[in-house]
């Protein structure tokens, strides 16, 4: 894994491998305020919450084609529960996940 300075970083890549083949994981993360008002309002954050976009992309190294992402978590939890994710399976078919009110 390659961060600007380390996983705190805002910008960050990794090779990973599945099933022996070997991909590319490159990802950001920023705060997203129009988001944290959007979760804020539908009750699934609390009120000092805020929430961070992790916008990525997905290569295999060899013949692959870019899949992009995007997840939405809540800021400050060591390992966050995705709000919303949305993935770009084909050029034609954009998946959406958003979680549930308990």
């Amino acid at each position: 894994t390659r961060c600007l300075s380390d996983w705190s970083s805002d910008v960050c890549s990794s090779d990973l491998t599945y099933a022996g083949r070997s991909y590319l994981l490159q990802f950001s993360r920023t705060p997203d305020p129009k988001s944290t008002a959007y979760f804020r309002e539908r009750k699934r954050i609390s009120g000092s919450t805020e929430v961070i976009r992790v916008s990525g992309r997905l290569r295999r190294e060899v013949g692959g084609k870019d899949i992009d992402f995007r997840v939405w978590i809540p800021g400050g939890g060591e390992r966050p529960l995705p709000l919303r994710i949305e993935y770009q399976a084909k050029s034609y078919l954009r998946l959406v996940f958003e979680a549930a009110s308990a």
